[in-house]
């Protein structure tokens, strides 16, 4: 195991195939993280500011399926696929299926998404 494991760990590397975003990262500890590749073929990023998980990014590498722990446990989640609006998805834990070279999308429903930031409340 490399010396990167334990802080892609953290981040949101899980050896079961779960995306774990920011589970035990200190909220007080803002972060950013750009194109973690993850198993299943995934590049992942993600920011945690002010406490709060910023939307998340999944590229989809080869078309498999994508399970999330739901970062914002409370909140309905809005699915973007390649930059439209699609599912919405509700729970701890969901499963996500993709396309190869698909661009998917993840804040929680009501969040007004424009570029790399959450902008605010629609």
């Amino acid at each position: 195991m490399s010396s990167i494991y334990p802080v892609a760990v953290r981040l949101g590397w899980e050896p079961l195939c779960i995306l774990r975003v920011f589970k035990v990262w200190p909220r007080e500890n803002d972060a950013i993280f750009r194109d973690l590749r993850v198993p299943g073929a995934f590049l992942v990023s993600g920011a945690l500011r002010d406490g709060e998980v910023a939307p998340i990014d999944i590229r989809s590498e080869q078309g498999q399926p994508c399970t999330v722990e739901n970062p914002w446990p409370t909140s309905q989640v809005q699915v973007w696929r390649d930059g439209r609006a699609a599912e919405k998805v509700t729970g701890e834990r969901f499963d996500l299926l993709t396309r190869p070279g698909e661009q998917l999308r993840l804040a929680p429903y009501g969040v007004i998404v424009l570029n790399d930031l959450a902008k605010g409340k629609e």
